[in-house]
């Protein structure tokens, strides 16, 4: 029986992340079996069956033997209530969060969200104990301290989670949407790590680290999948529906353990794109209301943020002033930025009077993906025009000769065939460059390049790129210090880190005003300039009105990249199945997927 559970882990692993159809894997052990004759029967007796499976039937046959051979984690599929006016044409199915505790209970493998390699009772309380300490040093009207203080919670077994929702490529590249559940404390980023056997981190027992490292199907709980199909609001709110009741279930019931100890897990944010916070949260301020025409005396915008009243008359969004409060905060939280139905989410414990901030900015889309990319675009741009080359086209490739260089003297991944007009999104010079990759980590990856090149030259006489460098430098020491530290930043990493954010916006802003004044189209404002902005901004006001709290989340906490890899991996299972079945084939599919990855890490044995 082992060699057909070796066999078909192959298989299954196979089909649940995507890399083949359940026909190719019958298909496959067919070969497999031509080949080997009566002795793949005999040492694989499971290879056997999946060879006999018809391919008309291809789904059906090969879960079967999937549920046979216990092949995939044991997480039954709930199905959620159809409401009236669905378009989707199957069943509705999610994964319980507390099904998922359970069994991550029950085969002692809590330890996995409270960021841990192995189970140790003893110190994932320390952890959670240590956790909860320091986020009520920050946050102490939090709903879930009333629960703990009344006896109904123990903090020390309550495990700090965030929801996530984004949209992936499904079925013939439509959206396919992804919602799912992970801790804050994880196995660190690689930054952080290094920075740890260097010795520049101490090695704490209950130390608390990113949650960046390992598989994805390990540290991210998936709940709920649906195509994207036009106008199926209804079944969206099925989703957030369940998804609301099961956080909340889990944090106010939990789960038990043989001994009849108690395990709850407490969501304190929503995280994703900004386009997920509209939809999660019914939105009615957000970047699709910015103004695109100068204000008159009839206009009456409605705002850009959920958080505040920025872009509203009077109180603009693109000042950023690093040692100035910024007109938009004063009206944080003055307005409900919810429209009717109100948001399921809403429902979850948060802070009193700081609904919004539920909804939490998120540093990748912010500024990898965002503000960023408009940032390096602009400087790349001015870089080109100092190129030898009277032509542009042979500007920019001189630009990416010298960007190869650089990628092979600091052994850094290109990832692009080249820099040119378009990968900057700079067709002419009438356009403002902003950036047209679409991978984060290019934006590090050219704002790197880009100081490689500008400290080889004397930028004395151009003020625009001694400039561009200077508030690179800014950006760079701030995103350095982030990624090589854990999820909570001392009150001196805290301050430095949000000073060095804050003087990149005012630099980013002074380079706009001195692009427009040179008469060039470079450094545009965009909403995610604001979005930044509360980031930092609101980290700084934390640090100034908690005078005795010692450490402050990492904004890296809420950021999304590891999402993002991993939801495009759930989205590619959509490609494969029938769209009639999609929610129920993508379910258990990454079900196996997660059953090959937690066996992979060793967490699962023989």
């Amino acid at each position: 029986m082992a060699g057909a559970g070796a066999a078909l882990r192959v298989l299954s692993g196979d089909i649940g992340e995507g890399a083949t159809s359940c026909r190719a894997a019958i298909r496959t052990a067919k070969g497999l079996v031509s080949d080997f004759g009566e002795s793949a029967k005999h040492c694989s007796p499971g290879l056997s069956e999946l060879a006999a499976c018809r391919e008309d039937h291809s789904e059906r046959g090969v879960h079967s033997i999937i549920e046979k051979y216990n092949l995939s984690v044991p997480i039954p599929l709930t199905v959620l209530p159809k409401a009236p006016g669905v378009i989707y044409p199957g069943e509705m199915r999610g994964l319980s969060l507390c099904d998922w505790a359970q069994w991550l209970v029950d085969l002692n493998l809590w330890h996995i969200h409270v960021g841990l390699a192995e189970a140790d009772s003893r110190r994932e309380q320390k952890i959670l104990s240590k956790f909860w300490k320091r986020f009520r040093a920050i946050k102490p009207t939090h709903e879930v301290f009333k629960l703990a203080d009344s006896g109904r919670l123990d903090l020390t077994r309550c495990c700090p989670m965030m929801v996530h929702g984004d949209e992936g490529r499904g079925r013939k590249k439509s959206g396919f949407l992804v919602v799912s559940v992970n801790s804050y404390l994880g196995l660190g980023t690689q930054e952080a790590n290094l920075a740890r056997e260097r010795g520049e981190l101490p090695r704490e027992y209950a130390r608390m680290m990113l949650n960046y490292v390992g598989s994805p199907f390990c540290h991210r709980i998936l709940l709920a999948v649906l195509p994207k199909m036009f106008g199926d609001h209804e079944a969206f709110l099925s989703i957030m529906d369940f998804v609301a009741a099961e956080c909340k279930k889990m944090l106010l019931q939990g789960v038990r353990d043989r001994s009849g100890r108690t395990f709850t897990m407490c969501i304190l944010h929503n995280t994703g794109d900004w386009q997920w916070h509209v939809k999660a949260g019914n939105l009615v301020r957000s970047y699709a209301n910015v103004q695109k025409r100068p204000q008159t005396a009839d206009s009456n915008p409605k705002g850009i943020c959920h958080l505040c009243r920025a872009g509203q008359r009077g109180i603009d969004w693109e000042g950023y002033r690093a040692d100035s409060e910024p007109r938009w905060y004063r009206s944080m939280y003055e307005e409900d930025p919810f429209g009717n139905p109100r948001p399921a989410l809403n429902t979850i414990p948060h802070v009193p009077q700081e609904q919004p901030g539920f909804y939490t900015y998120d540093l990748f889309h912010t500024f990898h993906l965002g503000i960023g990319k408009s940032f390096v675009a602009g400087c790349l741009a001015l870089a080109s025009e100092q190129m030898e080359a009277s032509q542009a086209d042979a500007r920019f490739a001189e630009l990416t000769e010298l960007y190869f260089a650089f990628c092979a003297e600091h052994h850094v991944v290109s990832y692009l065939s080249g820099i040119s007009r378009s990968t900057i999104g700079w067709p002419d010079s009438s356009s403002f460059p902003n950036g047209q990759w679409s991978k984060g980590h290019l934006t590090r990856s050219l704002s790197d390049f880009f100081m490689w090149w500008a400290e080889q030259h004397d930028l004395s006489h151009h003020r625009l790129l001694a400039k561009c460098k200077e508030t690179n430098l800014l950006i760079s020491h701030c995103m350095k210090r982030l990624y090589s530290r854990d999820v909570w930043l001392s009150r001196n990493d805290a301050t430095f880190v949000s000073t060095t954010a804050l003087q990149f916006l005012e630099g980013y802003s002074c380079l706009a005003t001195m692009a427009y004044n040179e008469d060039k189209n470079l450094f545009p404002h965009m909403p995610k300039g604001h979005s930044m902005h509360h980031i930092f901004y609101d980290l700084k006001v934390l640090l100034m009105s908690s005078p005795h709290a010692e450490w402050f989340l990492s904004p890296l906490c809420h950021s999304v990249q590891i999402h993002e890899d991993w939801v495009g991996r759930c989205s590619r299972l959509a490609r494969r199945v029938a769209a009639g079945q999609v929610v129920l084939r993508v379910l258990q599919r990454n079900l196996q997927a997660c059953y090959k990855h937690f066996r992979e890490q060793g967490y699962l044995k023989e």
